[in-house]
């Protein structure tokens, strides 16, 4: 198969003029392109669950002194939509500099990316194949943890007062944490470095969607001086190293629910990731990725994977575990064709670990940026304006809302809430 290289023909609603300032960037775009000798025409809107209210970023001078700033100015250029007339599609796009990203149509993945690193010259579009033909694994450790650690929460849930756990909209709290290595191996500007992390967040949140669990990212750390644990190149001692990091220092500064180290060191043997399973809302909420490729997309792939030992998954081992793809986020061996999916073993391990753990960390709502001028149907989020907000007309599965007028159905009183059942306000007792 060849790759394929082109210049964009692009029909926008904008000129493509991308040095613009925050406040002109569009709350929604349309980009016409011909691909592989069919045209296409994506719909995007801006990516409104990226950041939180508290995100803030923490560098290091070179005294090691740490810096810690909320930016209220973050050039918000992260796009997310749909392919006309195409019901597989997926796109998630930054418009920083440049069209950089992905797309997917129901035949095949690419990828798009400045050729010069300018705003409006020529871009290439590249059938995605990881050209690597060194086999990557997930070594996922202390399985025993899923067994062994104590109940998160004593707290019991009965299945009549309303809707499960896994239906509910849940919240991952994240804290993504670079090493100096990788700081140094990427020898980007600081700006470009962030986008290249928060492209990862965006991988997470597409394929987390279908699971009603929206992945926020609250905080980015850079050891821009030098690395605050020993990182080597034992995967398993990393982990705990950063783990005992993590307890000592991470959650004394920064509230979240989940930390992952990024990490620009070659793991022994071919291990690019590791977890704890079954760990979430405790203090083993952490795992470790390398940044194992220079396609973020891939990396993020990667850490989709690891948080989802954390959330209870194992490793698709049985060939009953399906996914819409050629292969899911779970399998324990990572493949050219970068997973979309998790499978059925993977979503039937979610639930059973939301029901035997209750993890409550996942229910608190993390207060969102407001990137967008008007609220949107369908997005997941309730907002200004919306009774409830069950998400897409495909994905929606709440009786109590109504997804595409986002109010509620006749009759119901609520669709969400521990006060919430069967779309009544329970009766205080």
């Amino acid at each position: 198969s060849t790759n394929y290289l082109l210049t964009l023909t692009l029909n926008l609603t904008f000129t493509l003029t991308l040095a613009l300032n925050v406040s002109s960037r569009l709350e929604t775009m349309k980009y016409a392109m011909r691909v592989g000798g069919k045209d296409i025409e994506m719909h995007l809107e801006k990516n409104g669950e990226l950041l939180t209210n508290d995100y803030s970023e923490t560098y290091y001078t070179e005294d090691g002194t740490p810096v810690t700033s909320t930016p209220q100015d973050v050039d918000h250029c992260y796009y997310h939509g749909t392919i006309v007339n195409d019901s597989e599609s997926t796109v998630s796009m930054s418009t920083c500099d440049g069209l950089r990203g992905y797309f997917r149509t129901a035949a095949q993945r690419y990828l798009i990316e400045p050729l010069s690193g300018g705003d409006d010259g020529d871009h290439a579009v590249l059938k995605y194949e990881d050209q690597s033909s060194k086999p990557v694994v997930c070594g996922v450790t202390n399985t025993s943890w899923n067994a062994d650690y104590p109940p998160i929460t004593s707290k019991s849930r009965s299945r009549a007062s309303g809707p499960s756990l896994l239906q509910q909209q849940k919240y991952v709290e994240l804290v993504l944490v670079a090493d100096n290595r990788e700081v140094r191996t990427r020898r980007q500007i600081r700006q470009k470095y962030k986008e290249s992390h928060l492209t990862m967040q965006l991988i997470c949140l597409q394929v987390y969607k279908p699971l009603n669990t929206f992945i926020a990212l609250v905080g980015l750390e850079v050891w821009s001086d030098n690395d605050k644990i020993s990182v080597t190149a034992p995967a398993g001692a990393t982990l705990d190293a950063f783990t005992k990091w993590r307890n000592s220092n991470l959650v004394n500064t920064k509230h979240h629910d989940n930390a992952h180290l990024i990490s620009g060191i070659d793991f022994e043997g071919s291990t690019v990731g590791l977890a704890f399973i079954g760990t979430l809302c405790s203090d083993h909420s952490v795992g470790i990725v390398q940044d194992h490729n220079p396609r973020a997309i891939a990396v993020g792939a990667t850490l989709a994977h690891e948080m989802g030992h954390n959330l209870g998954m194992n490793h698709d081992d049985s060939s009953a575990c399906t996914c819409s793809g050629n292969s899911c986020i779970m399998a324990g061996a990572l493949s050219w064709d970068i997973p979309k999916s998790f499978s059925s073993c993977s979503s039937v391990n979610y639930e059973r670990f939301l029901n035997n753990r209750n993890p409550e960390c996942l229910l608190d709502k993390p207060d969102y940026r407001n990137v967008e001028s008007t609220p949107v149907c369908g997005n997941g989020f309730l907002e200004i304006g919306e009774q409830c907000d069950c998400g897409s007309l495909e994905e929606c599965t709440n009786p109590c809302c109504n997804a595409t007028s986002c109010t509620l159905t006749k009759g119901s009183e609520c669709a969400a809430g521990a006060c919430c059942d069967n779309c009544k306000v329970r009766a205080i007792v």
